[in-house]
């Protein structure tokens, strides 16, 4: 082991940094975002095309209208006795209407048809990457985090979808809109267009340059966040732990950590994207400068007239802006070919075992005979670490046989070979003489049943989680295999029964009760093989006496292997096999094993050491037999209250919750970004006056076409080249404004984002467990509130802000140039602005619709898409040994084409919103020329100011559009806002994190009194857990909690840890109400082992230490917790050592070596209050031995509440409290207890244990 204390605080990825990197470096072609489409899509992909491209002539089109509408205003004024008005009217408004007409229609076909192609992309994308999830190995779930996963199959497919949709479309809008321009700018003068054209080449490369750097910087984004959302599922999936060790700031420290890397590239991005954005302006605007000028000279040589000037001109005017409009497209076409990059790499990634893989042959009517020979593995993310040396079993028909030794030895890897999770490197294994590698992976995990040490449910009803197991079952067959299971009893007691929702990875279950329906869920399948790894770990003694009994039924007539630390348990199994450090050390029946008198004898040695059986002949049906009746009764008397924690369909209230005050939502946005005031207020001055930037270009625009007005040349010629240097003025000031606007408000925007993200993630941290108990605060539903949530926030403000001012400055600043040239005009132009507003005005009403949806839908609990992903992805394994892919698949599917069916709804009023607001400006111009040549007909107004309102309200419709575009992002930016701000305004029922929210105990002594005590969960608020409970534990004593499984045993530690709020009575510690009490002080002091441990992804040294500062954990520190729990010989076997990450959740060690680093976690805070929940009960003998006399020093001195089913691990407590029906039912020392004969004495009697009584 290295030396250096460095060495412990490395968070070591598991898979390689620099292979992250090349990864990341990988892009797709712009055609390979197509690569779903199909020929019937394609269509619609051409039906939209077309109607981008027509919508994007119509702008040029209707400038043939301007210059023929000039040319006739001009020979009118040239000859007075032409009729202006008929002409105008007869002529040029039908063309107009025409148009008008035309993108009506079109721009809703444009619109409708590329949202629709968008959400069938997205959906296909999303089927093909969960599919392609479901049948990815299970080596390579060793390298990917779930929080990444989610990443790319959401937000970055969201990113790809939204550029193949109405992104797409306005680029090819832009691309018709500018080729249009320059067609008629070529037919009109080739000689101005190729002035124009010179600018090109720069325009283009500037383009490339800046795509280019965008992709790259979304790249480096899009791996940030994914990092930050790592740690934010991780986190919330073991909140427990989280806040039992006090390690809130811990987790939040490192998500904000990643935030913080995100959001510097994100600014960087910002810096790049506005000053890109600013240099096309400039360089584009600042082109018209020239040809504007030399327009005129050929005006006056009589080259060209006013009207082919202004067409020209306009034609490519009309293609800058389009160019402007196009560029955001194009920046998020670069973005998702990014994001594409990484959701194709997982598409395409070859699985080396593929549960749909058709070939092989198909397992029927199989015997069981299995022969595993001279296999040798090692892990894909341990290569170096051989795990199996030439490991030999051979498990005949119908036979039963055990795999015992010490944990870590290779047992459970065993079965996961068994079951194709891994490729072994060499060796065989064989079922009926067929070797695995050419079985059909599907069929051979469907005759094969698995439970084990930590059973995982899923986050669903108790009747679904048992028919995982088989699908197709009835209800009779389900029923029956709970029975077996000995789950029936207490399902049945539970208001909802069988249709009781379980919580999320089944936490509103005991442990007990977990096991009991995942052993149903294995049972009711009826396999041909049976697979069980410490299947009754979990079980009291009652309970595991039952099921063993069910299970040695089920075990009959079917291959069985057995994963055992408890050796009374395999006692009658054919062959018993004796595994040590990946071989077969020997092997036999158990009495030919204890003849040999070698490791198995040892083993049982051991045992009988810790646990004083009787008889090493005496067999379980004996025990079962002997106490058939006592059982019997003891079942009869608590499975009414076989009941710690149900999920049920009902809503949970938040009882003394105060929520704030809420304000304007915007206004609370800008008080949260109110450290950068001063980028939002010189960002948002900015945008003002680049708003009125263009009303200006168009007031010099309409006054060049006034010029033509003007016979004198050399006046003309002056006035003229005036014009073009404000237009180069004019372009260069639009550059740095929108450069300087785009940055500094995305600088405050970015700010905002990674602040909001900051403050829900540690909001969330406050919050109680049993808030997170709810159905609709999963892992999925939390990290979708940071990841989509806070992202969508930032357009609310920065974007936001910079499109509102900017179009309120535009719209005023036209207004106000329309309505000082020709009042009758510009109120005309008003009546058509709620036609350009409608898109705004439907968008908010299909919002409130949304939302009010959602609300009555609610009270389903029907889970999010993402809930699902994250749950299914979270317990990817289980997934796989039940072999349910396909069921999860079809589960994904359901939702994914539920959200596709909402969004072509949604596609199609967008259609008609964008045809209205598109062909408003055109109805809008028609009628404007045909009034004001009615007004210059009368002589009330003079032509060029016709020209001057036509341009400067066209200008004004364009921004309103774009305003309106803008609107729906800020809608779905203000649903998230407020589903933010009411995380934020929450108060939680329990602050666990505020260190002034209670009185600090200045000597914590750990006395710990219940007086009275009622408590139910939250979310079965109905079901009493503790009733009328009273128990007094004295400082530095040792207490044992016994009883059935479902009792309550528990239930005490997660009060004591203050992790819910009791109804009824007191809980006091040293005296002091523990409500009084801090409790970040209270969990300070005390330390957990729970029965299943939970790690983090992370080192084995950074998981001992976890909760602890820096500071306060010496090398030395984590060396001698690790020996007292007997892990440290194990370390240092491992290559890396005390660096050697465990994996997520700890997937990369054992059952037993991983509770045992839980319980190095807990020795080395050397707490006041110790509490031990089955802490051993994934050792082996050898272990446990050694771990119990270290736990047995541990207690000395120290408060200490042992939860325990083998009750030889408690026989020297202080005191041992029987708990039933929620109540202490008896209380003593071990040999009082069992003097009076009672529930201890007939639990402690089914054991097999000595009945050691005082006289």
């Amino acid at each position: 082991m290295k030396s250096k204390r460095k060495s412990f605080s490395v968070n070591k990825p598991i898979e390689n940094e620099d292979d992250r990197k090349e990864k990341t470096k990988k892009s797709v072609s712009f055609f390979k975002l197509f690569r779903y489409l199909t020929g019937r899509e394609l269509l619609l992909v051409l039906l939209a095309v077309f109607g981008s491209l027509s919508v994007g002539v119509a702008i040029p089109a209707n400038v043939l209208i301007y210059s023929q509408t000039i040319n006739k205003f001009v020979n009118y004024t040239s000859d007075s006795g032409f009729d202006i008005h008929d002409e105008i009217v007869t002529t040029l408004v039908p063309y107009s209407m025409i148009i008008a007409c035309t993108c009506l229609f079109l721009g809703f076909m444009q619109m409708f048809f590329w949202q629709l192609t968008s959400a069938k992309q997205k959906r296909k994308l999303r089927m093909a990457t969960f599919d392609k999830l479901m049948r990815m190995h299970q080596g390579w779930y060793d390298h990917n985090k779930t929080g990444e996963i989610t990443s790319k199959l959401f937000g970055e497919i969201d990113e790809i979808s939204d550029a193949v949709g109405h992104k797409l479309g306005s680029l090819l809008q832009a691309f018709s809109q500018i080729t249009t321009g320059l067609v008629i700018g070529f037919t009109q003068s080739w000689r101005l267009s190729l002035i124009v054209l010179a600018m090109s080449p720069i325009i283009a490369a500037s383009i490339v340059v800046l795509m280019s750097t965008m992709k790259k910087m979304s790249q480096k984004e899009l791996k940030a966040y994914g990092h930050a959302g790592s740690i934010a599922s991780e986190t919330f999936g073991a909140i427990r732990i989280v806040f039992a060790f006090g390690a809130e700031k811990k987790h939040s420290d490192e998500y904000e950590e990643k935030l913080s890397v995100a959001k510097t590239t994100a600014i960087r991005k910002a810096f790049v994207n506005g000053l890109g954005m600013g240099i096309q302006f400039t360089i584009t605007l600042g082109s018209m400068a020239f040809p504007f000028w030399y327009g005129n000279k050929l005006v006056d040589d009589g080259t060209i007239d006013g009207g082919q000037m202004i067409s020209t001109i306009f034609g490519i005017l009309v293609g800058v802006i389009a160019l402007g409009n196009g560029l955001p497209s194009l920046q998020q076409i670069s973005i998702a070919q990014a994001a594409a990059a990484n959701v194709f790499e997982i598409i395409d990634q070859e699985t080396e075992i593929d549960y749909a893989d058709p070939s092989g042959s198909k397992l029927t009517n199989i015997n069981g005979n299995i022969e595993i020979e001279g296999v040798h593995f090692s892990y894909p993310s341990r290569p170096d670490i051989p795990i199996l040396k030439d490991f030999n079993i051979h498990v005949k028909p119908q036979q039963t046989v055990a795999l015992v030794g010490r944990s870590g030895s290779g047992k459970s890897t065993t079965v996961q070979l068994l079951m194709k999770l891994y490729n072994f490197k060499s060796g065989d294994i064989r079922i009926d003489s067929k070797s695995i590698k050419s079985l059909n992976i599907e069929s051979l995990r469907k005759q094969i049943s698995i439970v084990s040490q930590e059973p995982m449910l899923f986050s669903t009803t108790i009747m679904e989680n048992i028919a995982l197991g088989k699908p197709d079952a009835s209800e009779s067959e389900i029923i029956e295999a709970a029975r077996l299971a000995n789950a029936h009893q207490f399902v049945s007691n539970l208001p909802d029964g069988y249709e009781t929702l379980v919580g999320e990875s089944g936490t509103q279950l005991s442990g007990g009760q977990k096991q009991r329906i995942a052993l149903a869920r294995a049972l009711i399948r009826k396999p041909e093989i049976l697979l069980l790894d410490e299947a009754t770990s979990a079980l009291d003694a009652k309970s595991e006496a039952i099921v063993q009994e069910a299970l040695d039924r089920a075990s009959k007539n079917r291959t069985t292997i057995v994963i055992a630390h408890r050796l009374s348990t395999i006692r009658n199994a054919d062959r018993i096999y004796v595994v040590d450090e990946g071989s077969v050390c020997e092997y036999g029946t158990h009495e030919e094993l204890l003849e040999k008198d070698g490791a198995y004898a040892q083993l049982i040695k051991n045992q009988l050491d810790t646990h004083s059986v009787v008889d090493t002949n005496l067999t379980n049906d004996d025990m079962i037999h002997e106490n058939d009746v006592k059982l019997q009764e003891l079942d009869d008397s608590d499975d009414e209250d076989d009941i710690e924690e149900i999920s049920e369909n009902s809503s949970q209230t938040d009882t003394g919750v105060v929520i704030k005050k809420r304000k304007s939502l915007f206004l609370r946005l800008l008080k949260l970004n109110s450290p950068e005031i001063i980028y939002l207020c010189f960002g948002g001055f900015f945008s003002l006056v680049d708003g009125c930037i263009m009303p200006v270009f168009s007031l010099a625009l309409s006054q060049q076409i006034s010029n033509f007005d003007t016979l004198d040349k050399d006046e003309r010629k002056e006035q003229s080249l005036r014009l073009s240097l404000a237009f180069a003025l004019i372009a260069l000031l639009h550059g740095v404004f929108t450069w300087l606007a785009v940055y500094l408000l995305g600088i405050a925007g970015e700010r905002l984002t990674e602040r909001l993200r900051k403050l829900t993630f540690r909001s969330i941290l406050r919050q109680e467990v049993g808030w997170f108990d709810r159905p609709t605060n999963s892992i999925g539903a939390l990290t979708a509130l940071l990841a989509a949530e806070a992202g969508n926030v930032h357009k609310a403000l920065g974007d936001y802000i910079r499109t509102l001012l900017y179009t309120v400055s535009t719209v005023v600043c036209a207004l106000s140039i329309a309505f000082y040239y020709s009042w009758r005009l510009a109120l005309f132009a008003l009546l058509f602005a709620p036609l350009s507003l409608s898109s705004g005005v439907l968008q908010t009403y299909m919002s409130r619709s949304n939302f009010a949806k959602h609300k009555r839908h609610k009270k389903d609990f029907v889970k999010s898409l993402q809930s699902i992903a994250t749950e299914v992805l979270n317990q990817i394994k289980t997934v796989v040994m039940l072999s349910q892919e396909r069921y999860f698949l079809k589960k994904f599917k359901d939702g994914v084409t539920s959200d596709y069916t909402k969004e072509k709804r949604t596609a199609l009023m967008f259609g008609i919103v964008y045809g209205v607001s598109t062909s408003a400006q055109y109805f809008c111009f028609g009628g404007l020329i045909a009034i004001g040549s009615y007004l210059v007909k009368i002589g009330d107004q003079e032509f060029g100011d016709i020209f001057r309102v036509a341009i400067t309200i066209t200008v004004c419709a364009t921004s309103l559009g774009r305003s309106a575009g803008m609107s729906i992002e800020y809608k779905k930016a203000k649903t998230s806002a407020k589903k933010i701000f009411r995380m934020l305004d929450r108060v939680p029922l329990i602050d666990g994190v505020s260190e002034n929210a209670g009185k600090q105990l200045e000597n914590f002594r750990g006395a710990i009194s219940f007086k009275g005590i009622d408590f139910a969960y939250p979310m079965r608020s109905k079901s009493k857990i503790l009733r009328d409970f009273n128990l007094e534990i004295s400082p530095g004593t040792t207490i044992a909690l016994v009883g059935s499984s479902g009792a309550g045993k528990s239930t005490i530690t997660v009060l004591l840890e203050r992790f819910y709020e009791i109804e009824k009575g007191l809980i006091a510690i040293d005296g002091e109400n523990m409500k009084n009490l801090s409790v970040s002080d209270v969990r300070s002091k005390m330390a957990i082992v729970t029965q299943e441990p939970i790690l983090f992804g992370r080192s084995i040294a950074e998981n001992i230490k976890y909760g602890l500062s820096e500071k306060d954990v010496s090398e030395e520190l984590i060396i001698e917790a690790a020996k007292q729990a007997n892990i440290h010989d194990f370390i240092e076997s491992l290559p890396e050592k005390y660096e050697t990450n465990v994996g997520q959740k700890g997937t990369q060690l054992s059952g037993g070596q991983k509770q045992r680093i839980a319980i190095a976690r807990a020795l080395i805070r050397k707490p006041t209050v110790l509490l031990l929940d089955e802490a051993t009960s994934a050792l082996d003998t050898e272990s446990e031995k050694v771990v119990q006399d270290a736990l047995d020093k541990a207690r000395e001195g120290r408060t200490c509440i042992i939860i325990a089913h083998r009750l030889s691990t408690v026989q020297n407590a202080d005191k041992i409290a029987v708990i039933d029906r929620g109540s202490v039912a008896e209380a003593g020392t071990h040999h009082q207890l069992m003097n009076a004969k009672g529930l201890y004495y007939e639990l402690h009697k089914s054991q097999g244990l000595k009945a050691e009584t005082e006289s």
